[in-house]
């Protein structure tokens, strides 16, 4: 919900955990949220956080990740995988997932913004974006570095009418 809300401070205080959940339960209602789930055996085991570039409002305050391009851009901004499944390639088809949603919806690009490490492995509650080898077997180029964080975009061919 963090790439979600208007401002981090008082805002993300007075409304983290219980409030975060039932608006993000709400935007998800509403239709005005989209992403992808993993399903194993009926049960829920991982999802992706993607949709139109301009409904991540942290993506307009960060003064890192670059600005501009076209409307139809998507992001991806969060993956979560059960414990249970991680290194099972989940977050690979849940990327896959989003860029087919993605090319469903006509976005002409779509980035995600995984954090760069040098370790071999990324600890999990850094690894929530992504990591850069995720974005790299999947075609997406590095446009920009932003911090800790990387710009990956993949762009996508629109089919013709």
């Amino acid at each position: 919900m963090l790439w979600r809300v208007p401002s981090l401070g008082k805002y993300w205080t007075a409304h983290k955990g219980p409030a975060n959940r039932l608006a993000f339960g709400e935007l998800v209602r509403s239709g005005r949220a989209s992403g992808v789930l993993a399903i194993r055996d009926g049960a829920a085991i991982g999802w992706c956080s993607t949709g139109p570039r301009p409904d991540f409002q942290y993506l307009a305050r960060s003064r890192l990740i670059p600005t501009g391009g076209s409307e139809a851009r998507w992001s991806v901004t969060c993956f979560f995988v059960e414990k249970s499944q991680r290194g099972n390639g989940v977050a690979g088809k849940l990327l896959q997932g989003a860029v087919a949603l993605a090319h469903s919806r006509h976005a002409d690009a779509i980035e995600g913004y995984p954090v760069m490490s040098a370790a071999t492995r990324t600890p999990d509650v850094f690894a929530h974006t992504g990591v850069v080898r995720l974005f790299e077997a999947a075609g997406f180029k590095l446009v920009a570095c932003a911090g800790s964080r990387s710009v990956y975009r993949l762009e996508l061919q629109r089919n013709a009418a």
